[in-house]
């Protein structure tokens, strides 16, 4: 794929992302990017982060600290605003499912929280 068809696509993926956040995640996604998830079964928050790298999902404690990272991502070559897009679906209606694939990391082990 060309730079610019690839440039083109990574746009169109971060309008579908924002076409599908809440608008308070989109508020945070502005002016933060990165948004708040609460997960469909257990009721924890996820922090789910653009540009983080292969890391970019925290869970976080009662006091919005990072507990610890989570790494999971569907199958394919797809631009960011999809990833986190798939990623925040995953956690809001698949969360055991999620969970239970992604590696996990102490909260520490990037020193962004």
């Amino acid at each position: 794929m060309s730079a610019s068809r690839r440039l083109m696509a990574g746009q169109r993926g971060l309008e579908l992302l924002k076409a599908n956040l809440t608008p308070d995640q989109h508020n945070q996604f502005s002016a933060y990017r990165r948004f708040d998830v609460v997960g469909g079964l257990s009721g924890r928050t996820y922090r789910i982060r653009q540009g983080a790298g292969p890391m970019n999902v925290e869970e976080l404690d009662q006091r919005g600290q990072c507990a610890r990272r989570l790494c999971f991502s569907p199958e394919g070559r797809l631009v960011a605003g999809d990833v986190m897009l798939a990623q925040k679906v995953a956690l809001e209606t698949f969360e055991a499912e999620a969970l239970a694939i992604a590696n996990k990391f102490p909260a520490k082990s990037l020193n962004i929280c």
